[in-house]
């Protein structure tokens, strides 16, 4: 209630109930004209995109809104190439964290096998490599104190194998859905929940080739934006 008041609009939000011993970041008013200010953050910065607009602020707002939390939030954008995906991580870095320079932006498109994933994870500890700090880790450390991760075109993670593929998304799964993670560099203990990841992906970009009218395109979205068709879209891909 608080929340929907501190915003002035109606959205469906849930606002969970007080915990004990633990401030309502709602009683910071720092927090609170953050918030207010999402939506208008994200449409300055994303421009033509207002249903993601919508959908992400209503997600950071929730996120936002809550005394305490488990996990970190992940957003998934799926889309043609160059309609804002990354840029909308940026903007969500801005929002939520006050600077895009919170975001940082991973290669996931360039994980193409299992030791690609190693490379950007570290190796288990023992294993070759496993003393060396990776690119995932070193985002971390960038915003210790939390920030967006990107994960760029990770839709082309495991490349053409949809078995390696649908291998690796399970890994980062578990990653991500995990509230702490563990380095194997130094076994330094990493809370997630500090952290919103950004997956991107142009998975569905071929149900738009060969339309040049942004009538048509926009009749194909609506056919295709549904969330059972994207998650079966996703699935069919090995994500």
């Amino acid at each position: 209630e608080m929340l929907l008041q501190a915003l002035g609009r109606n959205l469906d939000v849930t606002v969970p109930g007080p915990v004990s011993n633990t401030r309502s970041p709602l009683l910071d008013p720092t927090v609170v004209k953050r918030i207010q200010t999402i939506p208008e953050v994200l449409s300055r910065r994303v421009l033509g995109q207002s249903e993601a607009v919508k959908s992400v602020s209503e997600a950071l707002i929730a996120k936002m809104g809550q005394a305490s939390t488990t996990k970190a939030l992940a957003i998934f954008l799926i889309g043609k190439s160059g309609n804002g995906k990354t840029e909308m991580g940026k903007a969500i870095a801005e929002a939520a964290f006050g600077s895009p320079d919170r975001a940082v932006v991973l290669p996931f498109g360039e994980i193409q096998s299992e030791s690609n994933f190693s490379k950007m994870f570290g190796s288990d500890p023992g294993l070759v490599g496993s003393d060396r700090s990776r690119q995932f880790e070193d985002a971390l450390k960038t915003n210790p104190n939390g920030g967006v991760i990107i994960l760029d075109e990770v839709g082309n993670m495991g490349g053409g194998d949809k078995a390696l593929k649908n291998h690796l998304f399970k890994k980062l799964y578990n990653i991500v859905e995990d509230r702490f993670w563990t380095s194997p560099v130094n076994n330094h203990q990493y809370d997630l929940s500090k952290y919103i990841f950004v997956l991107t992906s142009n998975d569905g970009e071929e149900l738009f080739q060969g339309i040049t009218s942004d009538d048509m395109n926009m009749v194909e979205w609506k056919n295709n934006k549904s969330r059972e068709k994207v998650r079966a879209l996703l699935l069919n891909a090995g994500i």
